[in-house]
């Protein structure tokens, strides 16, 4: 066997996922604003009532919305494509696939919270000017 068909172990498969995830990470928090309007697009569609003839204008939405949050990232390329009703995507599908989307933001979100497991806010002003010192608050 050589190298090129050599397996992956579970613990390569485990950095590949942290990688992505960081990633995925970077590109969140790069556009906020755009990564808050995705989540409520695919809330709506999870959660919510959407006509099919709706259908077509918000896959496309929600596909080229994840094109400009992260081009280049895996994960956001992944399900653009397979939400696209352009590409790979398909009206029966596209429930599934927004919920598991939101499912991986989710993992997102439970990455960062373990990587950076506090949080620092900065203090205001005192009476002197002086800055306050900064609190730590547990971001669990």
């Amino acid at each position: 066997m050589d190298e090129g068909d050599k397996p992956i172990t579970t613990a390569e498969l485990l950095e590949l996922r942290d990688q992505m995830l960081e990633a995925a990470d970077r590109a969140i928090a790069g556009d906020p604003a755009l990564y808050r309007q995705i989540r409520r697009m695919l809330c709506k569609v999870v959660h919510g009532d959407v006509e099919i003839g709706d259908y077509y204008s918000l896959a496309l939405n929600i596909a080229r919305s994840l094109d400009k949050l992260g081009p280049g990232v895996f994960l956001f390329e992944y399900y653009s494509e397979n939400i696209h009703p352009e590409k790979k995507g398909k009206a029966r599908f596209f429930r599934p696939e927004c919920q598991d989307l939101l499912f991986q933001l989710d993992s997102i979100q439970e990455f960062k919270r373990k990587k950076r497991p506090f949080k620092i806010i900065n203090g205001g002003k005192g009476d002197e000017g002086d800055a306050s010192p900064p609190v730590w608050l547990h971001n669990g």
